[in-house]
């Protein structure tokens, strides 16, 4: 058990309790009188602001000789130390590491980052100090950092970076885009990187893409995203849309993907109404049917190789 180096005497005590009964006492003298009491135990002790309080009344000429008596018991007190005291010191303020700092003043200092203050926040605890400066100053269309480090400062490949991402997207060509921030996506193309880019959505990217013979709605599907279908009721009089879903064996490797009815490559097809995409449907729907024959003059649905289920066409409000 640790001595209290700050133990009020008797007398010391009666006097300070006169002066907290006694109504004409000053807030002064009553502060240092407090102090008194409850220094009367073996733990208790007064602390810096009473001692400083009590230095300034021992200085000052305008208090009465009963409360520069109370100041000078306080301030002996202060002075005074046991050989014995083993009161543990105060443990040292944990220091920031200088890598930190220095992380933390570059985020702020890099004003044409396309990355926010809360896409550094959030990766802050995932990689590097080293790697989160590199981060902090990336802009429109750089390489990816050439060394990339999680927070234990060890080397990941570039391929693991579906771990820190928010959202990742891959297609059947082994290219991968993931999205670092809340504009931030980084492509890996079929010959490497291609680098960082700023775009409010994967839709807006991949618009940005070369997209070939292809469409865009093509291309997004190629990478998972599927669109929200706005579905038309029946007698909708309005341009229209017609979704197709393909059901395969999920080991198909040659399954097509889903798509819009088109009537070539690049044209998606868009009917008048509701009734006009029901027509096509049902002449689409006869054209996937075979081996008519008198008996069965509607025939059978041709499955393709993996095929397990039929096509599934909706119709749904154009974009037009």
């Amino acid at each position: 058990m640790s001595i209290n180096s700050k133990t009020t005497s008797k007398a010391v005590g009666s006097n300070a309790g006169r002066t907290l009964h006694n109504p004409n006492a000053s807030a002064t003298a009553k502060a240092l009188a407090g102090s008194a009491p409850a220094q009367r135990g073996a733990t208790k002790q007064s602390g810096s602001v009473t001692e400083a309080l009590a230095a300034r009344v021992l200085d000052s000429a305008k208090h009465s000789p009963q409360t520069k008596a109370l100041a000078g018991s306080v301030a002996s007190r202060s002075r005074t130390r046991s050989a014995d005291h083993t009161q543990p010191p105060n443990p040292p303020q944990h220091q920031t590491p200088r890598t930190r700092s220095k992380t933390k003043e570059i985020t702020t200092m890099a004003t044409n980052t396309i990355f926010v203050p809360s896409d550094l926040a959030r990766l802050r605890p995932l990689v590097s100090p080293e790697t989160l400066a590199a981060l902090a100053t990336m802009e429109e269309g750089d390489d990816m950092p050439s060394v990339f480090a999680d927070a234990n400062g060890d080397e990941f490949d570039y391929r693991t970076l579906s771990d820190i991402a928010l959202k990742e997207w891959a297609n059947e060509a082994s290219e991968h885009i993931y999205q670092l921030g809340k504009r931030v996506f980084a492509h890996m193309g079929d010959v490497g990187w291609e680098g960082i880019f700023e775009a409010g959505s994967i839709e807006e990217y991949i618009g940005t893409l070369d997209h070939g013979s292809a469409t865009i709605e093509d291309m997004l599907v190629t990478f998972g995203v599927i669109p929200k279908l706005d579905v038309a009721k029946r007698g909708y009089e309005d341009s229209c849309r017609v979704w197709i879903t393909h059901c395969y064996d999920y080991c198909e490797l040659q399954a097509p993907y889903d798509t819009w009815a088109k009537d070539d490559p690049r044209n998606i097809l868009e009917f008048e109404s509701y009734a006009a995409a029901q027509k096509w449907i049902r002449k689409a729907k006869a054209d996937d049917r075979g081996y008519r024959t008198k008996t069965n003059p509607a025939g059978h649905y041709i499955y393709s190789h993996g095929e397990v289920k039929p096509k599934k066409y909706t119709i749904c409000k154009g974009w037009r």
